[in-house]
């Protein structure tokens, strides 16, 4: 299950980097995004681990919180909240 997880972690990293690379982006936003990205999956590991929310580690949690960062770990925390 790891394995799903951190390819869907990836697979948002990659998906940001083409977005770049297709509009030009520069190196900055980019680095701004992947710090983004580890410090969200890093977060949902934390959360899952201790507890403080039901929210499964899985391939799609991951791609969101890859792509979006932190602002995707707190759309996933609303979710699970709101439909708790």
């Amino acid at each position: 299950m790891i394995f799903e997880v951190v390819t869907g972690f990836i697979a948002g990293l990659l998906l940001i980097a083409l977005l770049c690379w297709l509009f030009k982006a520069k190196m900055k936003w980019y680095l701004r995004f992947v710090l983004s990205s580890a410090l969200g999956f890093i977060a949902i590991y934390l959360i899952g681990l201790f507890g403080l929310i039901k929210l499964p580690l899985n391939p799609m949690n991951a791609f969101v919180c890859g792509f979006m960062g932190v602002p995707g770990l707190l759309l996933l925390i609303l979710v699970a909240v709101v439909l708790k």
